[in-house]
């Protein structure tokens, strides 16, 4: 199973939950390996990883163009973001356009961009996100089911729609 997540390493974006998690995943057995993509790991997150034996479960892909984005995006099985805050979410986005499934915070925007087309955790809880990843991986109708809601889920977040619905607030606001 082939984890992707994207972004910085900001703690809000919780990466070592996400090295937790993967921790867990290889002490039950499943074939696992994260790819990072943005900023690379934090010398406290190398540190772990080492120590938590992961080097061969983990690699950082650097800061791809985006054509080069796209393809790790079709590469890869499921997005991992369980960030604890998150001002919109434009990565949850791309992977469900690009036909990944998601597994993201119940908690800020996540649920809001995501809505029924991915699933939402406790950013907190290693055990519930680690259950989620083999869920996705034993369940092929599941994944499959997540697939396709992600991508119709993704056609709903247009510029044009969002100047749309900008437009129609300043009528609104203007016929005041």
């Amino acid at each position: 199973v082939c984890l992707l997540n994207v972004g910085s390493n900001h703690p809000r974006k919780n990466l070592s939950t996400i090295l937790k998690v993967l921790e867990n995943l290889q002490r039950r057995g499943l074939p696992i390996h994260l790819w990072k993509v943005g900023a690379d790991f934090t010398d406290e997150q190398k540190a772990f990883i080492q120590t938590q034996g992961l080097e061969n479960h983990v690699s950082y892909l650097g800061k791809p163009d985006k054509s080069t984005l796209v393809q790790i995006y079709n590469g890869a099985d499921i997005l991992i973001a369980p960030s604890l805050h998150e001002g919109f979410g434009i990565t949850l986005l791309e992977a469900m356009a690009c036909g990944l499934p998601v597994i993201t915070s119940k908690v800020s925007a996540m649920p809001e961009v995501v809505g029924n087309a991915g699933v939402l955790v406790d950013p907190t809880d290693c055990q519930a996100i680690a259950d989620a990843v083999c869920h996705l991986h034993n369940n092929h109708d599941y994944y499959q089911e997540l697939v396709n809601k992600g991508l119709v889920r993704a056609k709903s977040f247009t510029w044009e729609k969002t100047a749309e619905q900008i437009a129609e607030i300043y009528e609104k606001l203007l016929s005041q």
